[in-house]
């Protein structure tokens, strides 16, 4: 492993899920010696060589987890051992989007080529540690969102989403709507607010082919989450008139940079935020980031979090995929998801320069062609899934 000291989670067989393989690390937890009535049943082995018990069987059958485990699983999901940081276009609000989306694409994928890690913590593109120790969180009872039963007895829920960062998006947006529509499904499309507030019209048009509308920010800036709590509630709420109109239930943050003074501002504002990725690389708030899971959980903050649990299509691309094989590597990561009974959260922008490139958007039709063969799956909109969550799991 690189990067920071890792520690190995060890299960035995009565708790081990059926998708759950060897090699699981985690950052070194740090927890106490935890002594206690049961045999141990899972356990963390530190970098030092220590091991420390995480979850104990009693004689009555009953699971007891250690009595930190759910504090120090809550610091991974809030990637508390993040720091955001300010990129050094964040001054120029929105601004930096008259660049041409092919210039800054290239030297994004030159600041990815140095930073890419695809071992640490979250392990990319799908970690299985996280969602390891929240099953063992689930087991004492203490983490009822690790476990839910999807609706009609489907084995794995999937969001197809779209970021619409700029109106030039909007034409392959609504391509890619229809076509959704034509297969009986519905998408989530998360635009920017100063753009709906001057031409709400291209919302419509997707509303009307049933798709969810979602804040991407009430601008695409990237200084706004470095605000005050009060300063992002007072630019969102100037907003609330075409909140109110597009219905619009959930958040994202454009490019996913989040703080805490953000999801403040969030809580009471909105029913779910979808910001979180499950692990990314290279990406603005971070280059080795994400809360490792690929199910529902409340931030501390008080909002539902769904966390994008697919690599975003501009990942992918950094990464030299065609639009081919950036469907296949999702339909990949879909069945490992599906076998965890998870939430697939797949992402894509439809900017001329990424997903709404001709070639991409007939593979992503071809794509949703394949899904629609498919019984196992329910497909949503993230408010849908966010209001099966609530009404659920007994939160």
């Amino acid at each position: 492993m690189t990067g920071a000291p890792h520690a190995l989670l060890r299960l035995d067989d009565a708790v081990r899920p059926a998708w759950c393989g060897d090699g699981l690390f985690l950052p070194d937890l740090q927890l106490p010696q935890w002594r206690a009535p049961g045999t141990a049943r899972a356990e963390l082995l530190a970098p030092g060589g220590g091991r420390v018990a995480l979850l104990r069987r009693g004689d009555d059958g009953g699971w007891t987890a250690h009595p930190d485990l759910q504090q120090a699983a809550a610091a991974l999901l809030h990637e508390d051992r993040i720091q955001p940081r300010r990129p050094p276009h964040w001054r120029m609000g929105d601004l930096y989007q008259q660049i041409p989306g092919r210039l800054r694409f290239a030297a994004r994928r030159m600041l990815a080529n140095r930073q890419w890690s695809a071992d640490e913590f979250p392990r990319w593109p799908l970690d299985g540690a996280m969602d390891a120790l929240r099953h063992l969180l689930s087991l004492a009872g203490e983490d009822r969102l690790a476990r839910l039963a999807w609706p009609e007895g489907k084995r794995w829920v999937l969001a197809l989403t779209h970021d619409l960062d700029t109106p030039q998006s909007y034409s392959a947006a609504l391509r890619m709507v229809r076509a959704e529509a034509r297969l009986g499904m519905r998408s989530t499309c998360f635009m920017v607010g100063r753009h709906l507030r001057e031409d709400d019209g291209g919302a419509r048009s997707l509303r009307d082919w049933g798709a969810e509308i979602g804040l991407h920010g009430a601008d695409h800036g990237h200084g706004t989450p470095f605000e005050t709590p009060d300063t992002i509630g007072a630019a969102l709420d100037e907003l609330g008139p075409v909140i109110g109109r597009l219905e619009i239930r959930g958040f994202r943050a454009p490019s996913l940079l989040t703080t805490g003074a953000l999801f403040a501002a969030l809580a009471g504002r909105f029913e779910y935020d979808s910001s979180t990725p499950s692990s990314d690389r290279g990406g603005v708030a971070a280059p080795v980031r994400g809360c490792g899971t690929v199910f529902p959980f409340w931030r501390r903050e008080g909002v539902l979090e769904l966390p994008p649990s697919l690599p975003l299509d501009d990942t992918l691309r950094l990464r030299g995929s065609g639009a081919a094989q950036a469907m296949a590597f999702w339909e990949e990561l879909m069945e490992r998801i599906a076998a965890r009974g998870g939430l697939a959260v797949l992402t894509n922008h439809p900017e001329p320069h990424l997903s709404g490139d001709p070639r991409w958007l007939e593979a992503y039709e071809e794509f949703l062609r394949r899904l629609s063969r498919r019984a196992d799956v329910w497909i949503s909109p993230l408010a849908g899934i966010a209001r099966w969550v609530k009404q659920n799991a007994g939160e």
